[in-house]
């Protein structure tokens, strides 16, 4: 087994044992490793490729955040409770964006209580 040794023999606990002399000595060059040596260093120097389905879905979840925003900001007139006169001119155009985004938020939402409806009926019969 190997000897583990702190500071050249001294314990965890002897720091205040110490002397000044000791502190001013200058710290070896690091050497190369030798055969018989752990080295505790993760993946993080290694290439992270991401798989195509994560990145798919990553895409796919931004998307639906995006129009889901947009559909929030028609349904609760946000560009309406801005008082600017310039910025609020700019995104009353953006309604040919929100609008379609808040119709497609609706028929998702009608449609997913539709299906939860069915399959909660379809568990409870007895």
């Amino acid at each position: 087994m190997n000897i583990v040794s702190f500071s050249g023999g001294e314990t965890a606990g002897s720091l205040a044992n110490r002397k000044a002399n000791y502190l001013r000595e200058q710290i070896p060059a690091p050497q190369a490793p030798q055969k018989d040596t752990v080295n505790f260093r993760g993946r993080e120097y290694e290439d992270k490729s991401q798989s195509i389905g994560s990145v798919i879905f990553g895409i796919a979840a931004a998307a639906v955040l995006i129009v889901g925003g947009l559909g929030a900001a028609h349904k609760y007139d946000v560009v309406g409770k801005l008082k600017d006169g310039k910025v609020k001119d700019f995104l009353r155009k953006s309604d040919v964006i929100t609008e379609p985004c808040y119709k497609l938020c609706s028929k998702v939402k009608a449609c997913a209580v539709e299906y939860f409806d069915k399959i909660k009926n379809w568990f409870n019969k007895k």
